[in-house]
């Protein structure tokens, strides 16, 4: 599963100028084709059954609990980044949050 931040005229005015018309379709394709082929390209070869989802969210853990509802999943499995201290504080975890709001019982691997 992957998670795109949706367009956002504000944010995406101060990063550079973007085709503004293209950009939900853009941020599909560099997720399906890039970072879920991979996964499920190496699923594949490794005789494991996989489903790869995109979502567009503002905020990742969002989409992932919408999707983990969405399929029905019994689980959720979700990495972190392991940080601490005023890193931890400033940039916040999604995964963190993730715990907080979720239902769905959780694996969290760092």
């Amino acid at each position: 599963m992957t998670v795109t931040y949706p367009y956002d005229a504000g944010v995406a005015a101060e990063v550079e100028p973007i085709d503004i018309a293209n950009y939900n379709e853009q941020s599909e394709e560099i997720a399906a084709e890039i970072i879920l082929s991979f996964v499920t390209s190496a699923a594949d070869a490794a005789g494991i059954k996989c489903d790869a989802f995109h979502q567009q969210n503002r905020w990742p853990y969002e989409g992932i609990i919408k999707a983990a509802e969405k399929v029905g999943a019994d689980l959720i499995v979700v990495g972190s980044h392991g940080r601490r201290g005023i890193d931890g504080l400033l940039i916040g975890s999604q995964t963190t949050k993730l715990l907080t709001h979720t239902k769905i019982p959780a694996l969290v691997v760092r």
